[in-house]
């Protein structure tokens, strides 16, 4: 019987015993997966598919079967040409090497490539990283992107920031997730999500796009019941709220603390247009400093308190007032007079007031 090498398939492999059977001229036997390289603490590994082919040879007394190589070639060029068909009908991702390039894929099409330009490529099936050379830049594509801290869960929003699709656990398995969907598409969001082992809440929670919970419930307003496009809370033991909706309505949430809400602007101006009203609830005082004066400018005026309510119809004083914008050019009697006929209006609301309130003055 000769003892030349010969050519062999690989019938299966055993990841447990790190063997695999092969089949050739002597029928099917079986030996030690032939490693690109085993050391004591590092290795190149590989376990052969089905079908491989392998060149098998003999060594000792007793002739030990051995792999000695693996066929890396394509006589007939039928595999080539399959695998780029696959790739073009979307079935597979086989490359098409240029001069010096270098490709590495698994079966689940885990890919390496090395290419001429420079350019790197990681996939994992449908998500890839280029780093690429050519436009000087590190770019990445998947459904979800996620940085995540040690301590993250896999599966539940952990330290963490998140954006593009929305998967939250699933109710049926909690190690598994499942994507959220609003209006028959996926939904969308960006998170950024932080917590302290020594607090209840999170120290940071900034939910944007669709704003999803923990349990993959879209939320709602509290009064409008229309979904929400930006959340954020952070505090060190109660919840801040600031939230938008889709509408664009916004509302701020500010708990029990010392100093509340402060808006402070620096050597400049402040200004609010507001198109409707404007109401301003507060369950203990109001207080206002100004500089030289304080303008009001409404055609009707209320005050109410202690006293009874102080009503005061503007409407004769600002036809007085009228005679001061030209044109026609006023005489000095009628502006006199028109000032006069002011004064006397806003010093009657000052006397209906508590004793406290100030002196009402008119500037020329």
């Amino acid at each position: 019987m000769s003892h030349m090498p010969s050519g062999a398939l690989v019938v299966s492999s055993n990841p447990k015993t790190g063997k695999v059977t092969w089949g050739g001229a002597r029928g099917r036997q079986e030996s030690p997966v032939a490693h690109p390289y085993i050391g004591p603490t590092s290795w190149i590994r590989v376990s052969p598919e089905r079908s491989t082919k392998m060149i098998v040879s003999y060594r000792g007394e007793n002739l030990e079967p051995y792999i000695a190589s693996y066929v890396a070639e394509d006589i007939e060029g039928t595999s080539n040409t399959s695998l780029i068909d696959a790739t073009n009908a979307g079935k597979f991702y086989f490359r098409v090497l240029k001069e010096g390039e270098i490709q590495i894929t698994s079966t689940g099409v885990a890919d390496v490539s090395a290419l001429a330009n420079g350019n790197l490529e990681l996939r994992g099936g449908a998500v890839l990283s280029v780093y690429d050379n050519v436009n000087m830049e590190i770019r990445d594509e998947a459904p979800v992107h996620r940085r995540s801290t040690l301590d993250s869960p896999l599966v539940g929003i952990g330290n963490e920031e998140r954006f593009g699709v929305v998967t939250r656990p699933s109710p049926v398995d909690q190690t598994a997730r499942i994507m959220v969907t609003t209006g028959g598409a996926p939904a969308k969001e960006y998170i950024r999500h932080y917590t302290h082992e020594s607090l209840n809440v999170p120290l940071v929670d900034l939910r944007e796009g669709i704003v999803v919970d923990d349990n993959g419930v879209p939320v709602l307003t509290s009064g409008l019941k229309t979904r929400l496009r930006l959340r954020y809370g952070t505090t060190s033991n109660q919840t801040v709220d600031v939230v938008i909706d889709e509408a664009g309505n916004t509302a701020v949430k500010v708990p029990q603390c010392s100093r509340g809400l402060s808006l402070t602007v620096v050597q400049s101006d402040a200004k609010f247009t507001i198109g409707k009203n404007f109401n301003v609830n507060v369950t203990q005082n109001i207080g206002i400093s100004a500089g030289p004066k304080i303008r009001m400018d409404a055609r009707r005026i209320e005050l109410a308190g202690t006293t009874p309510l102080i009503t005061q119809n503007w409407s004769g004083a600002w036809a007085a007032a009228s005679a001061l914008v030209p044109p026609p050019a006023p005489t000095l009697p009628n502006v006199a007079a028109s000032v006069v006929q002011i004064i006397a209006t806003l010093q009657s609301i000052a006397a209906q007031l508590q004793p406290s309130c100030t002196v009402i003055t008119v500037a020329g």
